[in-house]
């Protein structure tokens, strides 16, 4: 009793001011923790999300790191124990055998670091018997598998057990009902973190297209939103100190602004937004989409961008970064990640100075990257150009020097000079 008095009150601190370790971020940290009997859709679904969409590491943590069995048949062998694993952004807790898990000390230990930390705490089915024996669950709105319903409410009684709910969002904690709803649930968390075009993306990859964001309920409502909803745009955002606030939810609604014809309100939402994730493509590709709503001059978009590459058009899309960059110098045209794959494809055709001025130009955008730098080595050395190799790879050194396939190129490169 005494430790959950103390877990409940350490809770209460760390969610007033939850969320904070993964607002304004572009890459996320997620552990699915797993246990013996764990159900495998509870834990593949949302590892299948977050797995599908960029922006999202996925790793499984047990509390020894020792190897497991999954619903009675599948063998895993965890990446990480609670004593080595990485820390955090999201964690998610599948169902199961949750029993023993749920009343393990080291376990609730561990989830009491993680909340404050600020991690996003996710349930999946009777998964919630975790976050419930963490003490996670008391005075929200939660929801759990079907069969699990009246247990939890005997184990959380001031709370409210919502039936006939795939999902409900509590900012710091969410919970699912069972095994499936797992996707909904992961879908949301990169709704929220990422927007809902990024979600239904991932949905459509996964084949999942019958997601239907309003089959869960939202408990949880940016502080910064409701400023906007009550005061409007202008007045909301000329404050100091906003709130803090993530990239998908914000974009979301001056999405919705646009939809409204409301130009003018919706760009004030999107700088704002690149001003906090500065590079997020998909933010920068609604903002252009404004622009052009306001005729006003608009970059293109990172699929119009490589469409133009498909098409062989390569004068014109460096020229069209160019320009953007010239009117707007922060802009983010595209993805490093999408333009080194560009860049490869060329090199794999043996188009070797298309391929090096793609490479340079993802070094011009991310210059802080030594993989950019990596890769327009590499594009120089299999030209035949070895002097330029050699000072590519040497970028990349400074940025990272211990970076294996540069240290490997120059040790190579010096060789034969």
């Amino acid at each position: 009793m005494k430790f959950q008095m103390m877990y409940a009150l350490i809770c209460a601190l760390s969610l007033s001011n939850a969320q904070q370790i993964t607002m304004g971020k572009s890459e996320y940290e997620v552990a699915i923790f797993l246990y013996d009997g764990v159900e495998l859709l509870d834990f593949g679904g949302p590892g299948e999300v977050f797995g599908a969409t960029e922006g999202f590491h996925t790793y499984t943590v047990s509390v020894d790191g020792k190897p497991l069995t999954a619903q009675g048949f599948v063998q895993i062998v965890p990446e990480y124990s609670i004593n080595n694993a990485p820390d955090p952004d999201i964690v998610v807790y599948p169902g199961g055998g949750a029993l023993a898990t749920s009343q393990d000390p080291d376990v609730l230990q561990w989830i009491h670091k993680q909340v404050a930390r600020g991690a996003l705490q996710m349930s999946v089915c009777t998964g919630a018997r975790i976050l419930a024996a963490a003490g996670l669950l008391d005075g929200l709105q939660v929801t759990t598998w079907h069969g699990f319903t009246e247990k939890l409410q005997e184990m959380v009684p001031n709370a409210q057990v919502l039936e006939n709910t795939r999902f409900v969002d509590n900012g710091a904690v969410l919970t699912t009902a069972g095994v499936s709803a797992g996707i909904d649930g992961a879908l949301r968390v990169v709704e929220r973190l990422k927007g809902k075009d990024v979600a239904l993306a991932t949905a459509h990859y996964m084949e999942y297209d019958k997601w239907d964001p309003q089959d869960g309920f939202l408990a949880y409502r940016n502080p910064l939103i409701q400023m906007i909803q009550e005061q409007g745009v202008i007045n909301a955002l000329s404050g100091p100190d906003l709130p803090a606030f993530y990239e998908g939810e914000m974009k979301d609604l001056a999405i919705q602004f646009a939809m409204d014809q409301n130009y003018p309100e919706a760009e004030a939402i999107l700088q704002l937004v690149t001003k906090a994730y500065p590079y997020s493509v998909t933010t920068f590709a609604a903002l252009s989409q404004v622009f052009a709503s306001q005729d006003k001059y608009s970059p293109l978009t990172e699929e119009a961008l490589f469409e133009l590459l498909k098409e062989g058009k390569l004068d014109e899309a460096i020229d069209a970064y160019h320009q953007a960059r010239k009117i707007y110098p922060s802009w983010v045209m595209f993805r490093e990640g999408y333009m080194n794959w560009a860049g490869y494809r060329l090199l794999q055709k043996e188009q070797f100075q298309d391929a090096i001025r793609l490479f340079t130009l993802n070094a011009e955008a991310y210059p802080g990257s030594p993989n950019v730098w990596d890769s327009l080595a590499e594009a120089y050395l299999k030209s035949g150009d070895k002097t330029n190799a050699l000072v590519n790879y040497r970028k990349a050194l400074q940025l990272d020097p211990d970076m294996e396939s540069a240290v490997k190129a120059v040790e190579t490169i010096n060789k034969g000079l």
